[in-house]
């Protein structure tokens, strides 16, 4: 950090006879990195400052394009410190909220400021956080169920028959819902490791929509819900893995019939336009509000908690589907009105 940060200091004091290797070690340099004098004008900047703070200028007060009160604390403190070093972590909205590590120098008359961004690593240890939360949140219910019930047909209830087929029963669902959301677990942990990796294989969709409108069948008979296959049998071919989009279109259907109602019918299609083929899955169950599309696909999330609880759900699905279309470079779209059902488009590149 000093031998960097001397160059620029060399730049300052000559910039001509240290201009190519300057150009070379800190112009480019993929963190901001940003000089000024001792009331805080700039000086210097390089392109990754000038690309993360549009407002930086030249000659130009630091405060105009970089407005976060910590960093002008510290600063201050800088300047009245014996120590000639200081290091923090800053949050700047920009306009989104961007995080920083800063180390802040000061030689002679001039400061110099380094600003790594550490967005994404707060953005990962943040998604990590909440998914050991969550997930340790989803496995204490049941797990508290059980344990519950174990204790129960071991003391009191150990010789009433009733109550033992009773508790058995919710025992048994209660671990039925332990093992979906292992089996979720598994599933998108696998899918996660492969998802830099672009599958090479020639598939054709109308047959795997064909084959998922098979399967879906036993699912729909206990609620009476009609599954209907608009398509036709005309080849439509993309690239990808045939098993993973058989469980992404698996996965919408069996939300669709999960969330409709008794009586009612899910559609299945496959439209296209002029780039894309468009795999259709739409239902007339009771639709999603708005503000809550943009979050489904989120692990844990869930639109109705209490709802999803009673039907089984592990809130896991659509961050699976979500997982397997970006490794293919698809897209998923979600229309839908509450009262009218929904519409899930899995969008994927022609051939």
């Amino acid at each position: 950090m000093y031998k960097v940060l001397t160059k620029i200091k060399q730049k300052i004091l000559t910039p001509r006879k240290n201009k190519n290797l300057l150009e070379n070690t800190i112009l480019f340099d993929t963190d901001s990195v940003i000089c000024t004098d001792n009331i805080g004008t700039i000086i210097y900047l390089n392109h990754t400052a000038k690309e993360k703070f549009p407002l930086l200028n030249l000659n130009s007060p630091i405060q105009i394009g970089l407005r976060t009160p910590l960093f002008y604390e510290a600063f201050d403190n800088l300047k009245n410190a014996s120590d000639n070093r200081m290091s923090l972590e800053i949050s700047v909205h920009n306009p989104s909220e961007q995080n920083f590590d800063v180390i802040m120098i000061k030689s002679d008359n001039a400061y110099y400021f380094r600003l790594h961004d550490i967005t994404e690593q707060k953005k990962s240890h943040t998604m990590h956080r909440d998914f050991i939360a969550n997930l340790s949140h989803e496995m204490r219910t049941p797990l508290a169920s059980i344990l519950g019930f174990i204790e129960t047909l071991q003391g009191p209830a150990k010789d009433d028959a009733d109550a033992r087929e009773q508790f058995l029963n919710v025992m048994y669902a209660q671990a039925k819902r332990m093992k979906s959301l292992v089996d979720g677990l598994l599933s998108l942990s696998r899918h996660e490791l492969n998802k830099h990796i672009y599958p090479t294989n020639t598939i054709e969709l109308s047959e795997i929509i064909a084959d998922v409108t098979i399967t879906s069948q036993p699912l729909a008979k206990p609620k009476n819900i009609q599954i209907t296959n608009k398509s036709d049998a005309t080849p439509r071919h993309t690239i990808g893995n045939r098993d993973e989009i058989f469980q992404v279109l698996q996965n919408l259907v069996e939300n669709a019939i999960k969330y409709s109602n008794n009586d009612t019918e899910v559609t299945l299609d496959i439209l296209s336009t002029d780039e894309n083929w468009v795999l259709s899955i739409s239902d007339n169950g009771r639709g999603i509000e708005q503000q809550h599309l943009s979050r489904l696909t989120e692990r844990f999330y869930r639109v109705d908690d209490a709802r999803n609880r009673k039907e089984g759900g592990a809130g896991l699905g659509l961050s699976i589907v979500a997982s397997i279309l970006s490794r293919h470079k698809a897209k998923l779209d979600i229309e839908s009105e509450v009262g009218k059902g929904s519409v899930f488009k899995v969008i994927m590149p022609k051939i």
